[in-house]
Parts: C-alpha cells; structure tokens; sequence
C-alpha cells in the first residue's frame, strides 16, 4: 500500500511479464505514455526501511475496471478500483542495483508526483552543470 498522509508515495515493484493489455486500443492512450519519472521505491532491510529513487519511463497502464486494485477512502473509509500505469525501471551500471530492469506500478497521483521530480531534478543537473562549465 503507498504511503499516505504527509510523507511522499511509494510505488509498487512488481514482475515484468505481464502483457498489460498492450493489444488493446485504449492501452495505447494516456497522456503520461513515454514519460519519464523518477519513482520512490521503500525496502525492508531487518527492522529499517530504506527509500531508493530510479529514473523509468511509463510504459503502459491499466483503467480501474481492468486492475483489481482498490485503496480506502481516508476520508469515506470506502474502497475503489484505481487505474495503474507501469514504469520500466532504467537498467544502470552497477549489478548490485536491486532495481534492474523493474518495474513500478503507480497510481495516478504518485505518477503525476514521479514525473515532476524527474524533472525538477533535470532542471537542477542543468542548473549545475552551467555553474561548473
């Protein structure tokens, strides 16, 4: 379950091999499709947990009445399916990175959330690399 309240969310690592219904014609359309995003991921370590960030790109999504994933309401306490939409994770250099080649499944608002990060830390590399040039 993402995190909640006043601390940022937290996406879902999950397998790849799902087909995420690519064949079908509204799998094709959203806005965020091809997008890149800099996505939270927590791991449990003992008795820590540890958030890890990684660059991915959206690369399809799930409306509500197709995942079987709900959340409660905070206010209602009423649960609803929520839409989904899947990040390939980056594949980097270091063979220890737990997050090769994964993927995040993000609800619409962690998404939203991802993608401005990513690019708030863009513009931040841009604004440092011309003080050091």
């Amino acid at each position: 379950r993402p995190a909640t309240g006043g601390r940022k969310s937290v996406g879902r690592v999950v397998g790849k091999n799902e087909d995420w219904h690519r064949h079908q014609d509204w799998a094709r359309r959203s806005k965020y499709l091809g997008k890149k995003a800099l996505c939270r991921m927590e791991v449990g370590f003992g008795d820590s947990l540890e958030t890890h960030k990684k660059v991915g790109v959206v690369w399809g999504w799930i409306p509500a009445d197709e995942t079987g994933y709900s959340v409660e309401d905070e206010k209602t306490g009423v649960k609803k399916d929520v839409a989904l939409w899947r990040v390939h994770l980056e594949e980097g250099d270091d063979p220890s990175d737990i997050f090769a080649s994964a993927v995040v499944d993000a609800e619409e608002h962690e998404l939203v959330s991802y993608i401005k990060d990513y690019e708030k830390k863009m513009k931040e590399e841009e604004r440092d690399a011309g003080i050091i040039q």
